[in-house]
C-alpha cells in the first residue's frame, strides 16, 4: 500500500493525478482564511481523488489568517470539503478513524476554539476527543497512522504550540506507527520518539516541491522524499 503525506497547502494544490495509487492524507490548511471560495476551489481541486484521500483540518482552515478561531469555517471545512470527501465532520473534535488494507488511520481536529490573540495559531486536542483517541488506539494487529495538523513538539512557543502536547503524548506514546503532521512549515523525522518508529512533519508541499511516500508492505513500513508539483 501506498501513502502520500502532503501539507500546509494554503489555496495551492499538488497535483495529485501523478499519485493514482497513493492514499493522500493532508494535514491541514488547505485554504488560507476558510473562506467559502478557497473551500469550493479545494474541493475542485481535490474531488478527483475521493476515496482515497484523508483530509484534518489546520488553523488557517477555521479562521482569517490562522489567527483566531471562526466557527463559521469550522463549519464550512465540514459541510463543502471533509463531508462531501470523506463522510466525516470535525467540528465537535470527533476524531476520523478509517480502517482500510490493514490500516488504522485516526485524524484529529487539533483547532483551539479562541478568541483571544494570545492564543494566535494554537492548537489543542481536548480531553474528550484525546479519549476517543485512546479508544481507537485500543487493540492489537495492523499499522496505525494518526494524523494532525499541530506541531506536537512544540511545546515552548507561544503563539503556535498545541498546547496539551504533553497530554496527547501521553496517549500515543508506543501506540501508534507513523504519527503525521504539519503546521510549522519544516520537514522532518523522528524515528523512535515517544515509541514511534516514524513521526514525520511536512512543509509546504506545493511550495517546496517535495513530500513524503509511506510504503507498507508485509509489516515493514518504508519512508521515501519524493517530488511533486504545484498545479496552480
Amino acid at each position: 500500500m501506498k501513502l502520500l503525506h502532503i501539507s500546509d497547502l494554503h489555496d495551492s494544490m499538488v497535483d495529485l493525478s501523478v499519485f493514482p495509487d497513493h492514499h493522500v492524507i493532508v494535514t491541514g490548511d488547505i485554504t488560507n482564511d476558510g473562506r467559502e471560495g478557497q473551500f469550493l476551489a479545494a474541493h475542485d481541486a481535490l474531488r478527483g481523488h475521493k476515496g482515497g484521500l484523508s483530509l484534518v483540518p489546520g488553523n488557517h482552515d477555521y479562521g482569517w489568517q490562522g489567527n483566531l478561531y471562526s466557527r463559521e469555517s469550522a463549519r464550512r471545512f465540514d459541510e463543502i470539503l471533509s463531508a462531501p470527501l470523506q463522510g466525516h465532520c470535525f467540528a465537535d473534535k470527533v476524531p476520523l478513524v478509517r480502517k482500510f488494507d490493514g490500516v488504522t488511520l485516526i485524524g484529529l481536529n487539533s483547532n483551539l476554539e479562541t478568541s483571544s490573540p494570545f492564543d494566535f495559531a494554537c492548537g489543542e486536542i481536548g480531553q474528550a476527543q484525546s479519549q476517543l483517541l485512546d479508544d481507537a488506539l485500543a487493540g492489537n494487529g495492523g499499522v496505525k497512522i494518526i494524523a494532525l495538523h499541530h506541531h506536537p513538539f512544540m511545546h515552548s512557543d507561544a503563539t503556535m504550540k498545541l498546547v496539551d502536547a504533553q497530554a496527547f503524548w501521553r496517549v500515543v506514546e508506543g501506540r501508534a506507527d507513523v504519527v503525521l503532521f504539519g503546521h510549522k512549515h519544516e520537514s522532518d523525522r523522528w524515528s523512535g520518539r515517544y515509541g514511534i518508529p516514524h513521526v514525520l512533519a511536512a512543509d509546504n508541499s506545493p511550495v517546496s516541491g517535495f513530500a513524503r511516500e509511506i510504503l507498507l508492505e508485509g509489516g515493514n513500513i518504508t519512508i521515501n522524499t519524493v517530488k511533486v508539483r504545484q498545479t496552480q
